[in-house]
């Protein structure tokens, strides 16, 4: 039997960085979501530690995913993260338990919270006509009838930009992979459920794009619709 997360998190700490600043946990085993093959996510500040790296452990019956930083990559990565529209280490940090604390975990968790409350960097016109060009060259492909697994990845690709672009223009936190889901729903929970329907259907039946493709050119028209000739990325002067 497992031991419980929280508990084998401390323990691992304390055998494999006892002079660590500060140590959180954080991913879904905080979040309450864990299953039977969930990782323990720590996240670990150390003057000790020269540049960011990651590392991987299986420890206590659990698979251990390391994040190492010191005082200025974490300050890095925050500010990177959150340039790009996905704050993933801000969020880790202001959403996890602290395992070890020097004293100034308070004043990091509370730069993640501020940066996520202000919000993603607005979008300009020329971010929604990449988006709407990117989201045009993925329907055309998909008009294409591509074969069944072409097709799953062109889906794949699709579902990423269409989020994005629907997220960030409502100034709202892109995400990734498994997150996606939340972060819709965070946003609007009846188009997230309308969203995951017709990426659920599309991808039981890959040869059947036309709902997607519908889909798709509905939010599209909200932005002025596909966009192909004319588009620039031409420096203005």
């Amino acid at each position: 039997m497992k031991m419980p997360a929280v508990e084998a998190a401390k323990r691992f700490v304390s055998n494999h960085f006892p002079d660590c600043g500060i140590a959180i946990l954080t991913g879904s085993t905080v979040r309450g979501e864990e299953t039977p093959f969930s990782d323990l996510d720590i996240m670990i500040i150390s003057g000790d530690v020269p540049a960011a790296y990651a590392e991987a452990h299986c420890e206590d019956g659990w698979m251990i995913e390391v994040l190492l930083h010191n005082r200025d990559t974490y300050k890095v990565f925050f500010q990177r993260d959150c340039s790009r529209g996905r704050p993933s280490l801000p969020h880790m940090v202001a959403t996890g338990i602290v395992l070890i604390d020097d004293g100034t975990a308070d004043g990091i968790r509370l730069e993640a919270r501020q940066l996520l409350d202000a919000g993603p960097p607005a979008w300009n016109e020329q971010d929604v006509r990449r988006a709407r060009f990117t989201i045009t060259n993925h329907l055309l492909d998909l008009q294409g009838s591509l074969p069944p697994m072409d097709a799953i990845f062109a889906g794949h690709e699709l579902a990423n930009a269409l989020h994005e672009l629907v997220l960030r223009t409502n100034g709202h936190w892109a995400s990734r992979g498994k997150r996606i889901p939340r972060a819709l729903e965070e946003y609007d929970p009846g188009f997230s459920q309308r969203f995951a329907e017709t990426f659920r259907l599309f991808y039981g039946a890959p040869h059947d794009a036309s709902p997607v493709i519908r889909f798709a050119d509905e939010v599209l028209d909200r932005y002025g619709g596909r966009l192909f000739e004319g588009y620039s990325t031409k420096p203005v002067v």
